[in-house]
């Protein structure tokens, strides 16, 4: 309960300064501390002074209201934004006009690779373990959203496996 008070003193504070939300990597709705559909209710009104916001890691439980909060709000100044689903391979559409200044993105079983617009924005990308288990995502596109990052310098890719990929032999 401190935690969610200290969250919404903080904003209040703050009044119209841009933020950043960093919630503990530890599956808020597990521990008890922050339920995450709270986390979202509280920081709805500020969304348009969010300049970083680190979900850590979402429980499975979570993961549709995390989804549905970021693909319907716009998020003019959000630079950074980190998100660990724990269940398995979601894709998250990054519309450029939602996601005007962002820059780095940190995250694990998400395709966003079809974002090529948000993507060549991207200055830190990293990717960790995804499966493959989406047919949509393909090695290609994996290079096609890289080849559009002109201003990429970070770049972390771990763990990221495809079901339909065919290995070439070398000449």
């Amino acid at each position: 309960r401190r935690s969610v008070d200290h969250l919404r003193v903080s904003l209040a504070r703050s009044k119209t300064i841009p933020v950043e939300i960093d919630l503990k990597p530890t599956g808020m709705s597990r521990t008890g501390n922050l339920a995450l559909a709270e986390v979202i209710s509280i920081i709805m009104p500020h969304v348009h002074r969010l300049r970083a916001l680190r979900l850590g890691t979402i429980s499975a439980a979570d993961v549709p209201n995390a989804l549905a909060f970021l693909r319907s709000r716009s998020f003019p100044v959000l630079r950074a934004l980190t998100a660990y689903p724990e269940s398995q391979s979601h894709t998250l559409e990054l519309e450029p006009h939602r996601f005007p200044g962002l820059r780095e993105l940190c995250f694990e079983r998400l395709n966003v690779f079809s974002s090529i617009a948000v993507m060549s924005q991207l200055t830190t990308l990293r990717f960790n373990a995804f499966n493959g288990l989406d047919d949509a995502f393909t090695m290609d596109s994996l290079l096609t959203a890289i080849s559009s990052m002109a201003n990429l310098a970070d770049l972390v890719l771990s763990h990221v496996y495809f079901r339909n990929t065919v290995i070439y032999p070398s000449a």
